[in-house]
Formats: C-alpha cells, structure tokens, sequence
C-alpha cells in the first residue's frame, strides 16, 4: 500500500511539473504589460495598460486620441504616484523649454527616475 502512496506522489508530481513546464513555455516572454498614459494628458486623459513587445517603439499609438504619445509610467517609490518621465515628454515635445530635467513626484515631490 505504500508504494502505491508513493508512486502516486511521484506520478502527481510529474503531471503537475509537466503542467508548470508547458505553461512557462507556452507563454510569451517577449511581450509585457506597462502602465501608460498619453503624454498630451491634458487633453486626452488615457491612460492604461498597453502591450509593449521586444524592440518596439517606447512610444506607442493612443486608443483614445489616435496620437503617437502613449509613453510608460514610471513608479514613485517613496508614495507609489505613477507619471511620465519628463525625459519622454521632452522627447515628444522638443520645443516646450518648461519641462524640467529632473522628473519629480506630483503627489510627495519625491525623484522619479528611469528603472522606477
């Protein structure tokens, strides 16, 4: 009776390590989901979630206003407030002077910097 115990242990678990396996590999590393929001907030007001895939454009198209603006959110870590880096509104707004360098929290005026 206990080997019967012990090999139905063994068998489980290779049915349920198989499953892990195959769902692990199944799925699609190369895409992941990002918090975004349209850079001509203002205006527009999405924000989301969009899939980025490796490779693709930093910035992608809005759903809502159909511009090319929709950037990633970057984290506060100090109180969590997601926002746009002033680094990718420059980019998409060469010519507007007023946008500081540094990108600072809107809620704690803590730094929010890439890889946040």
């Amino acid at each position: 009776m206990k080997k019967q115990a012990l090999w139905l242990v063994v068998i489980l678990l290779a049915v349920g390590g198989a499953y892990f396996a195959w769902s692990y590999l199944a799925t699609d590393a190369s895409e992941f989901s990002q918090s975004s929001a349209c850079a001509y907030h203002e205006e527009c007001g999405w924000t989301g979630s969009l899939t980025f895939g490796l490779g693709d454009p930093s910035v992608q198209k809005c759903p809502k206003c159909g511009r090319e603006s929709v950037v990633p959110l970057a984290k506060c870590r100090k109180c969590g407030n997601r926002q746009i880096l002033n680094d990718h509104l420059r980019s998409l707004f060469p010519d507007r002077k007023d946008i500081p360098e540094a990108t600072r929290c809107k809620k704690c005026d803590g730094p929010i910097v890439h890889g946040d």
